[in-house]
């Protein structure tokens, strides 16, 4: 299911407050992702392996949900030393790359690993559902937190679906190709998919008004501050100042 989707572990990150995590979390990316410069991004790339080897989590699930973005990642970056101005560095088939560009590149890949690797390690220890409460406990609007709540739920729902109709269509012979015929059951293939998930979502609501949904999520505990939480407020305060000024300077 798609809430036990997390990565589990028995370290710090599992027994922090998720709203601690959440609200460092951010300003520690912001703080990365709008720095100029390399010092910043390697201190905060150190700091984050050193919360990866105490956390005795598994650096396989890490680094499989690091690979889903860093391909795509490693495509853009490969073409940003040829599309900035500068001193040539290299040409390939005549197309040149500058000296700016490449360090640019290496910048932004580096930023971008290192803001994906935080979120990773701070959110994905903590399943969906814990942290769209956190969230709400944080003051995000409660429309937007019930659109990731049952987004979260419901997506497994969906993507079954998905593979039950494709499947459907393999039985039929169905292989697709670069004609009309594929391209038009593809898009039938998304149009009943829509259609299936409109009805899917009518009945799951009329089954919640049956239940008496009034438009609020109950929860059966609420999370409070412990001492673990408040020593990495503490020790995480000043380091994210320290950040922020070696980023920002």
């Amino acid at each position: 299911m798609t809430n036990n989707n997390h990565i589990e572990g028995n370290g710090i990150l599992q027994v922090l407050d998720i709203r601690v995590k959440i609200v460092f979390a951010l300003f520690f990316s912001v703080a990365v992702a709008t720095s100029k410069n390399l010092v910043a991004v390697y201190i905060g790339l150190l700091f984050l392996m050193i919360i990866l080897f105490s956390s005795h989590i598994s650096f396989k699930e890490v680094g499989k949900r690091l690979a889903v973005v860093e391909g795509l990642l490693l495509m853009v970056v490969l073409l940003l030393p040829f599309s900035v101005q500068g001193k040539v560095c290299f040409c390939i088939w005549g197309i040149c790359a500058t000296t700016e560009g490449v360090r640019y590149a290496i910048l932004i890949f580096l930023r971008s690993s290192t803001v994906i690797l935080c979120n990773i390690l701070f959110l994905c220890t903590s399943d969906i559902f814990t942290v769209a409460h956190g969230l709400h406990h944080l003051g995000l609007p409660s429309k937007l937190v019930k659109i990731l709540f049952f987004t979260a739920r419901y997506v497994d729902v969906v993507s079954r679906e998905y593979h039950r109709m494709r499947k459907a269509m393999k039985a039929r012979a169905f292989k697709p190709s670069t004609n009309v015929h594929t391209y038009r059951s593809y898009a039938y293939l998304i149009g009943m998919l829509l259609i299936r998930s409109h009805e899917r979502a009518e009945r799951i609501y009329k089954a919640m008004l049956c239940r008496g949904f009034s438009d609020t999520i109950p929860v059966y505990k609420h999370f409070q501050l412990q001492k673990v939480d408040n020593i990495f407020v503490i020790l995480g305060l000043p380091y994210l100042v320290i950040l922020c000024i070696i980023a920002w300077k």
